[in-house]
């Protein structure tokens, strides 16, 4: 199988996320990364990374579930064109209320 046009990964401001895009970028057939974070400002790292053309960094936040998304559909799109999305991975993660099992 051969790896993906296009990423999409969620959640990249630090850990697994940031480390998926390090990774994408060593693949030279990985042709566009977009990598989102919920806030630019505190995602310095990543944020550096976009000096590579192929890496586009967007703010997006997923634990804001009143948030109108269409405006970030329409970046990925503009980003991506007529290549299309080949792979999402939604490293995105929300602490929600934390339950006892006992």
């Amino acid at each position: 199988m051969s790896p993906p046009k296009t990423v999409l990964i969620t959640g990249c401001n630090r850990g697994i996320g940031l480390g998926l895009v390090k990774e994408f970028l060593k693949a030279d057939k990985v042709t566009k990364i977009i990598a989102t974070c919920r806030n630019k400002e505190k995602a310095e790292e990543l944020v550096d990374l976009e000096s590579n053309s192929r890496v586009k960094v967007l703010e997006l936040d997923v634990s804001k579930y009143e948030n109108d998304y269409k405006d970030f559909i329409a970046q990925v799109s503009d980003e991506l064109g007529s290549d299309g999305l080949n792979l999402l991975i939604n490293s995105a993660g929300i602490m929600g209320e934390t339950q006892s099992l006992g």
